[in-house]
């Protein structure tokens, strides 16, 4: 079985971030950074992340949670790999569709 695959930029996949956190949390005042690897490190490997950071509100597991779906890698603890993530959703018309948001990383930074 095929299905379409739609790849969305870090930009759409950063304001899909900020309008979930202010429809879920519109109190709480969030700051969300673009890290983009540069020297030292090797800008080749292309690992983008999203840094989110507050200072009250929402308990950061309850955040990580609701944002991993953005999140395109996981490390895997038992290979040591980093391993891409299939996010499959149904689009408007109902068809089994990949996504691929333009982040590796969502890293969260609040209350505990």
């Amino acid at each position: 079985m095929s299905f379409d695959n739609i790849q969305l930029t870090t930009k759409t996949t950063l304001q899909l971030v900020k309008a979930e956190l202010e429809k879920s949390y519109p109190d709480t005042e969030f700051d969300i950074q673009l890290d983009i690897p540069r020297t030292p490190f090797n800008p080749s490997y292309g690992l983008v992340s999203l840094v989110i950071k507050w200072d009250s509100g929402p308990i950061r597991a309850t955040v990580e949670k609701m944002l991993s779906k953005y999140q395109s890698l996981d490390w895997n603890p038992a290979t040591g790999l980093l391993e891409e993530i299939a996010h499959m959703e149904i689009n408007p018309s109902g068809q089994l569709i990949s996504v691929n948001y333009g982040v590796d990383y969502v890293l969260c930074d609040g209350p505990l």
